[in-house]
């Protein structure tokens, strides 16, 4: 088994261009939206819904960003493990839109992150924090911690605190929003197999070790990734009320649905 080291491969990305050409013209005009969107916020950093969809989607198109640099130097699997995060990301934030009056509940959970790290960190390595820091985090915690109690089961009266800020899980939140099946499935339950430690993700590696065609496919995570940009810009465009992204969004829907079919047409089958 031969393990190569490259720092990207010029081949490879002259390749990935040429292949994908249709779907990369729409990067140009994507920045723009994004970059209206940026110009047009200035003054609402106070506001806590704003300020948690802005940064979420300004977050997503870093997503967008690694995932294409990462699928043009064919490393397909690190571009799935960030789309699971721009996957959640772009949910999150469609969510707090339509739910405005959860987004205090989204940012406090931040300070039960905290606790579980905190205490994560000082069971394992005692010591780590001060004592005024520790106490801190337990005091901000607490003031918080009602609010994310659930059942401990369906057979008892004790209470647990939940994994997430939301009692919904991610899946139905996306259903929720709209987040269509296919984006579901390829933003999602693929890239677990690349995420967690899943004997699928070793199988691939069999089948792709063992062919001297590689399998790779990095149509369907660009698909994924290039579709919640969009949807993160339609919830941008309504929330803020940007009235110049309304038309770009409906356009780039269109055009990227034609530079996908364009891509489809032009790639050999592996």
């Amino acid at each position: 088994m031969d393990i190569e080291i490259t720092v990207g491969d010029p081949a490879v990305q002259r390749q990935f261009a040429i292949r994908n050409l249709p779907l990369l013209t729409l990067l140009p005009k994507l920045k723009s939206a994004f970059q209206v969107v940026n110009d047009n916020l200035a003054g609402q950093e106070d506001n806590i819904v704003g300020r948690s969809i802005f940064y979420l989607s300004y977050i997503v198109w870093e997503d967008l960003n690694e995932i294409i640099v990462l699928c043009a130097n064919d490393l397909l699997t690190g571009a799935m493990r960030i789309l699971r995060g721009m996957f959640e990301r772009t949910v999150t934030l469609s969510c707090l839109a339509l739910k405005p009056d959860k987004a205090d509940l989204y940012w406090n959970y931040f300070k039960v992150d905290q606790h579980k790290l905190a205490d994560i960190i000082e069971r394992a390595f005692p010591g780590t924090f001060s004592k005024e820091r520790i106490e801190k985090i337990h005091t901000e915690f607490a003031e918080v911690k009602a609010l994310y109690q659930i059942p401990h089961c369906s057979e008892c009266s004790r209470t647990r605190t939940n994994h997430s800020w939301s009692k919904a899980n991610i899946v139905d939140m996306a259903k929720e929003v709209g987040i269509p099946a296919h984006i579901i499935l390829g933003g999602y339950y693929m890239p677990m197999q690349e995420t967690h430690p899943k004997v699928g993700s070793i199988i691939d590696r069999i089948k792709k070790l063992g062919s001297a065609k590689s399998q790779r496919n990095d149509l369907s995570t660009l698909a994924v990734a290039f579709g919640l940009s969009l949807t993160t810009l339609s919830v941008l465009q309504h929330h803020f009320r940007v009235n110049q992204l309304q038309e770009f969004v409906e356009q780039s829907t269109e055009q990227l649905e034609a530079a996908l079919k364009a891509v489809r047409t032009s790639t050999p089958a592996v």
